[in-house]
């Protein structure tokens, strides 16, 4: 069985990388056309089999690495499907002003790719009574943040004056060392000080205004705890935390299109709040939550890399399970925490569900995700 899997895994690996068994041709040559239902197969088989792959270890690691990435760049041209188009992945021909709409930025080397969110009102919370606004645009990043992101972005600020109260943890592997095969896997067992701080390196290194202050100055020091626990934050292009509610909107996000019991508000439909991100069926529902978010039912106890369920209607990868994803928004003294997690079951899943930990909490339950309000 391990055999017939591994031959099956290097099949698909053929086809990604442009051979002529569905005619795409090599990335560098005239786009080439598929229908977007063959794609769409293509990518549910290669996930299935790469899950199956990892679960019974029917390939060598590093090759299944390779494949993990593979899958990410079928996704993207899964994200260009509109057009039919596939030959040009990186670019998408989306309205850039419409929801869902893609930009990517290349930090040394790692795409840090976003989806365009709208200005909205929504129902908010488990039992959707309440409403929630953001009242502009902004950018959310497609997946949480990677260790292999975190570590370059870190290892930059390190040498730039920056300082951290952790290192950051290769999903539950090994603790601040540098990328390893998991550098996939997002990044975990780091305070939301550090993730205050962390993400204005990272604006830093990208040459944006970073967007936490304090005093008027910008906060570069995690172990600052009375100033970054008091952090501003300014309007600006830089990346920070998402805010409570635009996680939510986010999360829920379903455009004009309804599934699974959608609810409408002014025109848009939204994901009801007992269902995880990306689901057409409430949390309770073990294979329909399953079939989108990584949990202790499913998770083997791990973190696995981003990208591997299906996305939400916005485009966003693990919204629903892998690891919680810390807000900037306060609980009190805590910090609002969302989507659940690997370590914990479906109960966690369900997307209006609102949980807090005190911000100096490290463990490998937590990760982030970034946000960049729109210009």
């Amino acid at each position: 069985m391990k055999l017939r899997r591994s031959v099956l895994l290097v099949f698909i690996l053929t086809v990604v990388l442009g051979g002529t068994v569905f005619g795409y041709g090599a990335w560098d040559e005239e786009p080439a056309y598929i229908p977007v239902d063959v794609l769409d197969e293509i990518i549910a088989d290669f996930a299935a089999n790469l899950e199956r792959a990892m679960a019974t270890n029917a390939a060598h690691p590093l090759f299944i690495d390779d494949l993990k990435e593979h899958l990410e760049r079928l996704r993207q041209l899964q994200a260009a499907g509109e057009t039919g188009n596939y030959g040009d992945y990186a670019g998408l021909s989306t309205d850039p002003r419409l929801p869902g709409a893609r930009t990517a930025h290349d930090v040394s080397g790692i795409t840090l790719a976003m989806r365009l969110a709208p200005a909205a009102s929504f129902p908010l919370g488990r039992d959707d009574s309440g409403v929630g606004t953001v009242e502009k645009p902004f950018w959310i990043a497609e997946t949480p943040v990677t260790y292999e992101l975190w570590y370059v972005v870190r290892t930059w600020a390190v040498a730039n004056g920056y300082t951290f109260r952790a290192r950051g943890q290769e999903g539950v592997g090994a603790v601040g060392e540098p990328p390893s095969s998991r550098r996939r896997e997002p990044v975990t067992s780091f305070s939301w000080f550090d993730a205050v701080v962390w993400s204005n390196a990272l604006s830093e290194m990208a040459g944006l205004q970073p967007v936490y202050t304090y005093g008027g100055a910008v906060l570069r020091d995690a172990n600052d705890l009375t100033a970054v626990g008091n952090a501003v934050q300014e309007a600006g292009g830089g990346f920070r935390l998402p805010t409570s509610v635009e996680w939510e909107l986010a999360a829920r996000y379903q455009g004009e299109t309804r599934t699974g019991g959608a609810i409408g508000r002014d025109g848009l439909f939204w994901t009801p709040g007992e269902h995880p991100s990306g689901s057409a069926a409430p949390a309770s529902d073990r294979a329909a939550s399953a079939a989108v978010a990584w949990t202790a039912e499913n998770s083997g106890r791990s973190t696995h890399p981003v990208g591997l369920k299906p996305a939400n209607a916005l485009g966003l990868y693990d919204m629903a399970g892998n690891v919680w994803e810390w807000s900037f928004t306060t609980d009190g003294s805590n910090r609002r925490i969302h989507g659940g997690g690997w370590a914990h079951g479906v109960a966690q899943l369900p997307l209006g569900l609102v949980i807090s930990n005190a911000p100096a909490t490290v463990n490998f339950a937590n990760g982030m995700r970034l946000v960049r309000t729109a210009e």
